[in-house]
C-alpha cells in the first residue's frame, strides 16, 4: 500500500521568514499557526469554523505565501474510528489533541490568524516546570490521520529543534513568547505561593519581571 505521506511537501527549514500582520512578527518554516481555511473538517475549535492548525513548511521568495501542512481536530468520534486510547497522565487530558494529515496549501500571510504550540507527550514530560493548563492555543501530537506514528517525529515544538537551524537564527517569535509567557508565569507562581502572613487584602512586596516586546504583544492581543 503506498504512503499517503510520500508526496508531503518536505520542510525547507532556511527558507526566510514572512511577516504576518495580525501576529505582528514573522513567522518561518517549523512554526505553527492557526489560519483561516474553509474547510470545516481541519477547523481548530469545533465552534469555530473558520480557524484551521497548520505547520509552516516553506515560504516563497517574493514574502507573499506559505506552504502549511494541515492537522485534524481529533474529535471523540475520531479517537474512536481509529481507536485511539487517552493519555492516562491528568496533566494532558484537557490539551487537545491533532492528527497530522498528508495535506498541504500555500495560504497568504494575512490568512494567519495566531500562533499556536504544538507538543508531542515526551515535550511535555521534558518541560515539568513550565506551564500549559488553559492555553487555547496549546495541542498535543502523538498520531497521524490513520492513527499511528509514522511521520511525526519531525514535527518539533519550535525551529531551534530542527537540525541547520542555529545557521540561520538561535530562536524563532513563538518560541520567545512561549519563554517570555513561561519567564511571567513563574513569577506569578512564585508571588501567589508567599507565606499567608504577606498576603492580604493590599499589596506588602513588588517585583520586577523582564517580558519582552513580543510575548508582551502577544498577551496584549489574546
Amino acid at each position: 500500500m503506498a504512503d499517503s505521506f510520500d508526496t508531503l511537501h518536505q520542510l525547507r527549514i532556511n527558507d526566510r521568514p514572512i511577516y504576518c500582520p495580525q501576529v505582528q512578527g514573522a513567522l518561518a518554516p517549523g512554526n505553527w499557526v492557526l489560519f483561516k481555511y474553509d474547510d470545516t473538517s481541519f477547523q481548530s475549535d469545533e465552534t469555530d469554523c473558520e480557524t484551521s492548525i497548520g505547520l509552516i513548511m516553506s515560504t516563497a521568495d517574493d514574502g507573499l505565501t506559505l506552504v502549511v501542512n494541515l492537522f485534524l481536530k481529533a474529535t471523540v468520534a475520531l479517537m474512536h474510528d481509529l481507536r485511539l486510547e487517552a493519555f492516562p497522565n491528568p496533566n494532558y487530558r484537557h490539551v487537545p489533541q491533532i492528527l497530522r494529515t498528508p495535506r498541504c496549501l500555500a495560504i497568504k500571510p494575512c490568512a494567519v490568524t495566531s500562533i499556536c504550540w504544538v507538543f508531542q507527550r515526551q515535550d511535555l514530560d521534558n518541560r515539568p516546570h513550565e506551564g500549559h493548563q488553559g492555553m487555547s492555543n496549546l495541542f498535543l501530537l502523538n498520531y497521524n490521520d490513520q492513527g499511528g506514528y509514522l511521520h511525526i517525529d519531525r514535527c518539533h515544538p519550535f525551529c531551534s529543534s530542527h537540525d541547520m537551524y542555529d545557521v540561520v537564527a538561535t530562536s524563532c517569535y513563538p518560541e520567545r513568547v512561549w519563554n517570555g509567557l513561561q519567564v511571567l508565569r513563574s513569577e506569578i507562581s512564585r508571588q501567589l505561593g508567599r507565606f499567608s502572613e504577606k498576603q492580604g487584602t493590599y499589596t506588602k512586596t513588588s517585583s520586577q519581571v523582564v517580558l519582552g516586546r513580543e510575548a508582551w504583544s502577544y498577551l496584549l492581543s489574546m
